[in-house]
């Protein structure tokens, strides 16, 4: 019935349009339309070929087909055991005096048992699809978890990499700014080593005394910064003099001295407030007159090797400087 009612409900399509497309050629034909007549002609080879396509096409698929089946006797089993249900068994006489037989057989246990092991096996079939399906949507979850796990190792991954490249931005900003500082001769160990206040040298070359180069440091009174033994308290100024000969060994330690004073070493504030040398030695003009030529040899070689300690060597300073002027240095 569903085979012959789709073919029939085709049909009646078709047949509308066949009556549709009469219409429109008997109005075209009292009406003398010559020109849409033949565009019509045109046009009705080709759907009427499509409406024959469509019937015959109907007719394939809702048509009702045979199927042979290959000889199985646990379906014939179970086709007789249904069988039974609806139809009568006739007997059918053989020509034998022991009596009449079935010719399609008895219903016996093994068929039952046919029936029944059949059953089970489908049961168990379904069982086990079943189990693969709950498996399957299981390892679909394990697989989301593990996607969303690999999302959120990935984004702690950029983020990491932000994150270092930020860092390593910022080391190249910090060594740029260490350079920077060690350019302009301001490193911070030499900001925090920085005790002498601020003062002023004066160096004269005289040609009337025996050590004609002479340095004048100066010192006023100030107030001792937290660098110095008592930060905020009063500190009195002071004047210390020395005297160098005038030869090259002696501009080169004046050379010296006035770097080690640039850079802070020379001076501290005592703990009596006053100004005081810090490791350097400083002989003064009288001293000076009345010592012999030895002495002032190992002056010069002791000095030397104070202003080393300190990190001042000939290596360190401006061997083209003058060695006269007067300059000033801030304290820390």
């Amino acid at each position: 019935m569903h085979a012959f009612s789709s073919i029939s409900a085709i049909c009646e399509k078709k047949k509308s349009w066949a009556i549709q497309q009469e219409s429109q050629l008997k109005e075209f034909v009292q009406n003398s339309f010559t020109g849409r007549l033949y565009l019509m002609k045109q046009n009705f080879e080709q759907e009427i070929s499509e409406v024959k396509k469509e019937i015959r096409e109907a007719k394939c698929k809702h048509n009702v087909k045979l199927f042979c089946l290959k000889e199985s006797k646990v379906a014939l089993k179970c086709l007789i055991e249904d069988l039974r249900d609806v139809c009568e068994l006739q007997e059918e006489v053989d020509g034998s005096d022991e009596g009449t037989t079935y010719a399609i057989g008895d219903t016996s246990t093994d068929q039952q048992k046919t029936r029944k092991e059949f059953v089970e096996t489908l049961i168990q079939a379904k069982q086990d699809v079943d189990k693969v399906e709950m498996a399957k949507d299981e390892l679909c979850d394990e697989l989301k978890q593990m996607k969303q796990k690999l999302d959120t190792s990935e984004k702690m991954r950029m983020e990491l990499h932000d994150e270092l490249e930020r860092v390593k931005q910022d080391l190249d900003n910090s060594r740029k700014e260490c350079a920077l500082l060690q350019a302009k001769g301001l490193p911070i160990k030499q900001c925090i080593e920085r005790k002498q206040p601020t003062g002023s040298v004066e160096v004269t070359v005289s040609q009337y005394h025996r050590f004609s180069i002479g340095l004048l440091f100066t010192f006023h009174d100030g107030i001792q910064t937290r660098y110095h033994p008592f930060p905020g308290q009063p500190y009195k100024g002071s004047t210390i003099a020395g005297r160098l000969k005038n030869d090259s060994e002696g501009q080169t330690v004046c050379r010296m001295l006035k770097t080690a004073f640039r850079k802070g070493r020379m001076f501290t504030v005592g703990h009596d407030g006053n100004v005081w040398l810090s490791g350097i030695s400083m002989f003064d003009s009288d001293f000076l007159a009345i010592v012999p030529i030895s002495h002032y040899a190992e002056y010069i070689q002791g000095v030397k090797a104070e202003l080393k300690a300190k990190g001042i060597t000939e290596d360190t300073i401006d061997q083209t400087e003058t060695v006269e002027g007067i300059f000033i240095v801030d304290g820390p």
